[in-house]
C-alpha cells in the first residue's frame, strides 16, 4: 500500500454537560476524545513511523441574562473553546 491511500474513519466520543443554576444563568462543558486509526497498523515511510492519531478537546461556556420582566436589562456570555491536545501521528 502506498502511504496516503485509504480513508480511515475517525472514532469520536463526545460528552456534554449543561448546568442551569437558575433561570438567569447557565454553563456548558463539553469534552471530545478523538482517535483516528492508521488502517489497523503502524505505517513507515522514509524512516518515519506513523501511528494512530489521538487527541482530547474541550469547550467551556457561560451565559447570564439580567433582563427584567419588561425586557430591560442586559445579557452576556463567554466561551473558551478548542482546549486540548494537538493530534499527532508520529512519536
Amino acid at each position: 500500500m502506498i502511504f496516503g491511500e485509504g480513508r480511515p474513519a475517525a472514532n469520536l466520543v463526545w460528552i456534554s454537560v449543561i448546568r442551569a443554576s437558575c433561570l438567569t444563568s447557565s454553563a456548558l462543558a463539553s469534552l471530545c476524545v478523538i482517535s483516528i486509526p492508521t488502517l489497523g497498523r503502524n505505517l513507515v515511510q522514509s524512516g518515519t513511523t506513523y501511528k494512530a492519531g489521538n487527541a482530547v478537546a474541550g469547550d467551556i461556556s457561560l451565559y447570564y441574562t439580567g433582563t427584567k420582566d419588561n425586557g430591560e436589562g442586559w445579557s452576556f456570555g463567554a466561551a473558551v473553546t478548542n482546549l486540548g491536545t494537538k493530534i499527532g501521528y508520529t512519536n
